[in-house]
């Protein structure tokens, strides 16, 4: 969200005002609800290929404009647990995903677990990294997903620290 974004919430009814915030002009307005799965359309990640926000033009000292905004389509869940292979505790781990069609980014940091939106119909590559002191013992887990609008898919990923001059015996 740029510095010069307004941000008005809407009540139970899906109603929402700006109040006085706006001034004359021409604005351009579009919704999201990241918590039931419909991610900011702006964001170069998310973002359809024909997205284009609704413009609202005001005017006068009082500007005023009845307008109904849609949400886009729904992102997809990917939800996952990240575990040592070798004793199946938790490990804390970077996912990072990159939108194949766009060549934006999203991260998260996993603490045992993930959850994150991610583009639907859209090919993205995922990557999972231990974050610990000696991450550059643990080989990085990459997978590739396409999931439909809500769709949930959950996932394992197992990594196993791999051996190091002093781990080995003698």
């Amino acid at each position: 969200m740029d510095a010069n974004s307004v941000v008005a919430r809407t009540d139970f009814g899906g109603r929402f005002d700006f109040g006085r915030r706006l001034k004359h002009g021409v604005y351009e307005i579009y919704s999201r609800k990241e918590k039931d799965g419909y991610p900011d359309p702006t964001s170069k990640f998310y973002q359809a290929l024909n997205f284009s926000p609704q413009k609202v033009q005001l005017f006068g000292d009082y500007p005023a404009e009845k307008v109904t905004v849609q949400l886009q389509e729904k992102a997809a869940i990917l939800a996952g647990k990240v575990f040592d292979a070798n004793t199946g505790q938790p490990l804390k781990a970077g996912v990072g995903f990159t939108n194949l069609r766009t060549e934006a980014g999203h991260f998260v940091l996993a603490d045992g677990k993930f959850r994150a939106l991610i583009p639907a119909d859209t090919d993205v590559y995922v990557m999972v990294q231990e974050v610990g002191r000696d991450h550059a013992d643990w080989p990085l887990f990459t997978t590739k997903v396409t999931l439909k609008p809500g769709q949930k898919m959950d996932i394992e990923v197992p990594l196993s620290k791999t051996a190091t001059p002093s781990d080995t015996p003698e």
